[in-house]
Formats: C-alpha cells, sequence, structure tokens
C-alpha cells in the first residue's frame, strides 16, 4: 500500500451499540458531532446508551479510543502523578492510557488490567497500536483488505465492511463440530481474524505486526514458586481482584454452592458493607434434582445479608432449552453458540440491570486456577514420587464426584504414564510418533465430517502441524497451565460470554481471571493448592469456618454431564425434526448430511451413558450458518 493511499483508508467500524457520550465534550449541539477524523483514522459513533463502556481522546497529532472497563485506572493516574481532573469524570481511561502510551510506549499495556480493548493513532508516524486486555474478555477482530486493515469490537462491523468477504470458514466450522479449536486467530469467517487476549497488534504504512504483551508462563523461564509466606497472602490479592470490580457500581454476584462463586460473594458483601455500598444481589441458578445446590445457595445467601433471586432450570426444560438456543443462533455472534445453559444467565442478567445493577461477578477462573492439571500425576510419576502421587490421588478421589475406578484410570493412565510414553517417543524416536500420530489423526476423523476430500486432507494437515508445534516442557504441569489461558476455545467461549452480556445489558466481572491474581496462582506450587490432600485449598478451608454446617470441608466437585445428557435425549429429537437435513453444512461441503443424521439417531437412541455433545454441537452450527445467509 502506498502511502499516498493511506489517508482515510484505515477505518475502524463500530456497531450499533457503542456510546456516542464522550463526543458531547466537543460537540455543542449535544452529539451531533458523528465522525471522528484524525489523519488515517475515521471512527463513527453510533447512537448508544452503552455510552458508560466507550471513551475517546484527542490530541494534536494523538488519537486514543477505547471501549470496555479499566479497574486500574486510578492506580495507573497515580504512578504517572497526573493532576487531578476537573471534575474527576472528564479524564476517561482513554485519556489515562495515552498519557501513559507518552510515558512508556507499548509497555502501558503491560500496567493495564481491565476488560477492554482500545486503538492509539500517531498521525506523525501514521502508526496505529491496537491492543485487547490480557486475557481476552472483550473481543476484537479485523481483517485485511486490498491494503486496509478493517477492525473492530463486533465482528459484525468487519463484516458489513463492502471491502470483507462474508465467506464462512468451512475449515473452522468443522473443526468445531470435531472439537478441535486449532488457531486462536482464526474466526468462523474466512477473512476475520481474532487478536487473542493478551495481544496487539500494530499497524504502519501497510505493514502489519502482531505481538504478544502478556505472557505469564513464558517457555524456557524457569519457574519461580511462590514461597509459603507468600501464598499466606493470597486472601488480600483476591480482595483487591474483587475491590477493583465493585469500583464500577453496584454488582450482582452469580451465586452457584461451589467454593469460587462463594469465595468472591462473602468478600464482596464485606467489602460492600465496610465502604457503604448496596450489597451485592445473589443471582442463583437451581438445577433440578440431585444437581440442585438450592440449599447452599440460599444459606450463603442469607447469611451474608444478600437480596437474592432464583430461575429454576426445569423451567428451562419445560420451555425447551436447545429450542431457546437454536433461536438466539441469529443474534451476532461470532461463531455458534456453545452454552447450553445461556437462557437463565442471560435472563438473570437483565433482571440485575432493571433493578439498577451493571455488573455481576462470578467465580468464573476458579476452576482453572485453583485446582491442580491431572497432568500433574506425570510429573510426579516420572519423578519417582511415589509419596507424592498418593497423595495427589487421593484429592482428586476426595474432590471429584466420580467412579474410583474411573478416576485412577484416568488419573494413572491416560494422565500418567500415556502422556510419558507418548513424551518419550517424540523425543527418542520421533519419526516413529509422526507415522502413529498421522494413523491415529485418519482414524480419528469421523466419516460424516468433511467429505469433501479436500477439506479432510486440510484438517489433517492442520492436526499435524498443531501437534508438532506443541510446546514441550520438562514440566507436563506447566504445559497443560499454560494451555489454559492460551486455548481457542478459551476464546470463544469469552467472546460468547460478551455478547450474552451484551444483549442482556449487565457485564459479568470476573475476579478470578484477574491478572495479577493468576500471575499470583500461576506461582503457587501444587502442593499448597491441594494442601491437605483436599482440592481448592486456598478457600476450601476460610469457607468451611466462614459457612459452618454447610459441608464445605468435604464438598466435591458436581459435574451436571447426566443432566446434560438427559437434556440431549429429552429434546435433541424434536430439535433435530424441527432443523430437518444440516442443509447449510451440507452445502458447504463441511458434513456428509444423510450420514451426520444416521449418527445423531443412534446417539440419541443409544440405550449406554455415551457423549451426546454432538447432538447439541450438530443442532447450534447448523442453526448457526443459516442465521448467516
Amino acid at each position: 500500500m502506498s502511502s499516498a493511499g493511506v489517508a482515510g483508508r484505515l477505518k475502524l467500524e463500530a456497531w450499533q451499540g457503542w456510546a456516542r457520550a464522550r463526543a458531547d465534550r466537543s460537540s455543542p449541539a449535544g452529539g451531533a458531532e458523528r465522525c471522528l477524523e484524525m489523519g488515517a483514522v475515521v471512527f463513527t459513533l453510533p447512537e448508544s446508551e452503552e455510552a458508560r463502556r466507550f471513551d475517546w481522546v484527542r490530541e494534536p497529532g494523538w488519537c486514543c479510543i477505547f471501549s470496555g472497563f479499566l479497574f486500574n485506572a486510578q492506580e495507573v493516574e497515580r504512578e504517572l502523578e497526573l493532576p487531578p481532573a476537573e471534575p474527576p469524570s472528564e479524564r476517561g481511561p482513554a485519556g489515562v492510557i495515552l498519557a501513559g502510551f507518552h510515558r512508556w510506549g507499548r509497555g502501558v499495556l503491560e500496567r493495564l488490567e481491565g476488560m477492554f480493548v482500545l486503538a492509539i493513532w500517531d498521525e506523525a508516524e501514521q502508526r496505529l497500536l491496537c491492543a485487547r486486555d490480557a486475557v481476552g474478555l472483550h473481543p476484537f477482530y479485523y481483517a485485511r483488505v486490498q491494503g486496509d486493515l478493517v477492525f473492530s469490537w463486533a465482528v459484525e462491523a468487519v463484516r458489513r465492511h463492502p471491502l470483507v468477504s462474508s465467506d464462512l470458514n468451512r475449515l473452522v466450522l468443522a473443526e468445531h463440530l470435531a472439537q478441535r479449536w486449532l488457531v486462536p486467530e482464526e474466526t468462523c469467517f474466512e477473512a476475520i481474524r481474532r487478536l487473542p487476549g493478551g495481544h496487539a497488534l500494530e499497524w504502519s504504512r501497510g505493514r502489519l505486526e502482531v505481538f504478544r504483551y502478556w505472557d505469564p508462563l513464558p517457555v524456557g523461564r524457569p519457574m519461580q514458586w511462590a514461597s509459603p509466606e507468600e501464598v499466606a497472602e493470597f486472601p488480600q490479592v483476591l480482595e483487591r481482584a474483587i475491590e477493583k470490580r465493585l469500583r464500577l457500581g453496584p454488582a450482582g454476584i452469580f451465586l452457584s454452592g461451589g467454593f469460587d462463586s462463594v469465595s468472591v460473594a462473602a468478600m464482596a458483601a464485606e467489602q460492600a458493607r465496610a465502604k457503604g455500598w448496596p450489597a451485592p444481589l445473589a443471582l442463583s441458578v437451581v438445577f433440578p434434582g440431585e444437581f440442585s445446590e438450592q440449599a447452599v445457595q440460599h444459606s450463603v445467601a442469607a447469611r451474608l445479608g444478600l437480596p437474592q433471586s432464583f430461575r429454576y432450570m426445569s423451567d428451562y426444560q419445560r420451555e425447551g432449552l436447545m429450542s431457546r438456543l437454536t433461536d438466539l443462533s441469529d443474534t451476532p455472534n461470532p461463531a455458534p453458540p456453545f452454552g447450553l445453559y445461556t437462557p437463565p444467565y442471560a435472563d438473570l442478567l437483565g433482571e440485575a440491570r432493571e433493578r439498577g445493577y451493571g455488573f455481576v461477578l462470578t467465580g468464573e477462573g476458579g476452576d482453572e486456577w485453583l485446582t491442580v492439571s491431572p497432568l500433574y500425576g506425570a510429573d510426579l510419576i516420572r519423578s519417582g514420587n511415589l509419596f507424592g502421587l498418593i497423595r495427589f490421588l487421593r484429592t482428586g478421589l476426595r474432590g471429584w464426584q466420580v467412579p474410583t475406578r474411573a478416576y485412577l484410570q484416568e488419573a494413572l493412565w491416560v494422565n500418567g504414564v500415556r502422556a510419558i510414553a507418548r513424551d518419550w517417543v517424540w523425543r527418542r524416536l520421533p519419526s516413529l510418533g509422526v507415522r502413529r500420530r498421522r494413523r491415529l489423526l485418519a482414524e480419528g476423523l469421523p466419516s460424516w465430517l468433511a467429505p469433501d476430500p479436500e477439506l479432510r486432507r486440510q484438517m489433517l494437515v492442520r492436526l499435524e502441524e498443531k501437534w508438532a508445534r506443541q510446546t514441550r516442557q520438562e514440566s507436563f504441569y506447566l504445559t497443560s497451565v499454560r494451555g489454559a489461558f492460551s486455548s481457542t476455545v478459551l476464546q470463544v467461549l469469552l467472546e460468547e460470554r460478551f455478547y450474552r452480556d451484551a444483549s442482556a445489558g449487565a457485564f459479568t466481572v470476573h475476579p478470578y481471571w484477574d491478572r495479577s491474581l493468576i500471575e499470583f496462582l500461576l506461582r503457587t506450587p501444587p502442593e499448597m493448592l491441594n494442601r491437605g490432600s483436599r482440592s481448592k485449598a486456598l478457600v476450601r478451608q476460610a469457607m468451611a469456618e466462614r459457612f459452618p454446617n454447610l459441608g464445605f470441608e468435604k464438598q466435591k466437585k458436581v459435574f451436571a454431564l447426566d443432566f446434560a445428557d438427559a437434556v440431549f435425549r429429552a429434546e435433541g429429537g424434536r430439535v433435530w425434526e424441527q432443523l430437518g437435513a444440516p442443509r447449510a453444512l451440507a452445502g458447504l461441503g463441511v458434513v456428509d448430511a444423510a450420514l451426520l443424521q444416521d449418527k445423531i439417531h443412534q446417539t440419541l437412541h443409544w440405550p449406554h451413558r455415551i457423549s451426546r455433545q454432538l447432538v447439541w454441537m450438530g443442532a447450534s452450527t447448523e442453526g448457526w450458518v443459516r442465521s448467516q445467509a
């Protein structure tokens, strides 16, 4: 792209739902200025009542545009020693970030904590810097077309651009159905890419660079494990993560019966009382029968003095969970819906908004960072640490509600001896490993998937490339933990949460996905996470003491797989009867319609317990693809 063609061709597109309020500062007409033109950047400001999560600032030669929530703006302002703004609300997050960029350059990204995307334009250098928050809680998409860069935090905004192809990505859709999410940058649209969490891009005169700015566990760097004295500071680290989110305004809490959300609720309630803030609103989904945690949910809310609202999953079952979700497939989601339980949580978010709570805390992330990866067993076996292995197995049996034999087989064989054997073969006999892997990959693709030979070949090549690129470290544990915050499926799930929240009008915020807390917990030794042969030891004892007689000291993780299986069996046939043949997927060459229908029929009528996830994945993907026509 020639420099003469730069001006006016680099566009930041927005969609309905982002804001006008900051434009009012420079528009006496109260919002008449609808377009900002800064050199090569053109940004259109749509009408919106959601202005509070959008901000921009313009200086001579510079512009910064921000969407989302910056949790530590006060701390960054203090570090910059900025003079107080008059009024205090006048300096928004964009102003803080731009001041930080002037001081630290790209280094400002390492200091930001929140749920956001940003764009900084340097007119003199004709350079654009865009970034997404460390975890990837806020979406960001872009496309390169005819030498231009089109980008937005809404996939529909990029897709609507006249230069961007709206063709679907057959390869990603096929991998989605195979439950193999391989390339974080790719989306379900062929021309549109995702900026992963913790990444930034720089665009200058037609040159694009994408780089990671946050990596809490870089490959090759020795792990600096936390001491027992440092680990003892965990409550204070979690309290700070919660307090930063409570600053945003009145907040609810998705309250289940598990440690993660209960620990957040307890600390949030205490902080609200101490600061005179409104008590959090407890929002609980009640599952039926053996999966119900209502007694614990009610007791915790009552003891904390929290108002509470319930949604009952049985009501949604009567309405048809799968039917409602396939209907939702025509919303501007960037991918087929994942979450089977989205409807009750979306309704609770809507109620929170109506009652004046713009934010809802969650315990999401607790399972990832408070528990120990099953692959830790492989490290213990390989090092010959028999006593450590026994303690680890005992912890798993006491912490997970699974049959003993199945657990031991998974822990000792699948995540133990077999993992070690695979690694040994790869290191010592790589040619044998490659041949075996190719055979297993070819056999693993179902016959109903990718009937187009070229698509099937591409899938096999990508699977092999992904496997060959996998980083092999001395520690199985560290390798698996690193994958927990860099996986493609995490990015897709978080984006789905964001779109659900935007539609409901209240946003979920996640203390356990706090950047500083993740860095802290990554350094916590596995044996301290499992202290006393109990999982989630960092919060278990504290919650057991805070809420006696609720059984937290012996609580086991409950998996709702049987409940999901019952939903698939009860509703799957009806939903597929309404859908008919998977004609949209078949038209793309992603599936063989007849073979997929036969497979779904067999899955629905199989008498024994098996994974019926395909019933839901197939229906949601077919419905989503139809909605894109």
